[in-house]
């Protein structure tokens, strides 16, 4: 059994997979677009964001087949 952590940040997204003893088994990162269309203000493309999450999640499924993902944790 191996758990997931995923940590949605400003510019990018990581998802890191752990065995249950703690040692890291796959990690994937993704970047994503700041919109800026006025200044002072920034924004997200909320589609574009899960997209890369999920890319993420998959990214490390697929390295983890002989340990599989059993658990999300949220480190929030």
């Amino acid at each position: 059994m191996s758990l997931l952590g995923i940590d949605i940040g400003t510019t990018g997204c990581k998802a890191v997979v752990f065995s249950l003893a703690g040692k890291p088994l796959a990690k994937s990162y993704r970047d994503y677009e700041i919109l800026s269309e006025k200044e002072g203000y920034a924004e997200l493309n909320s589609f574009e964001v899960w997209d890369k999450i999920m890319d993420t999640i998959r990214d490390v499924a697929i390295l983890t087949t002989d340990d599989p993902i059993q658990c999300l944790q949220n480190t929030s």
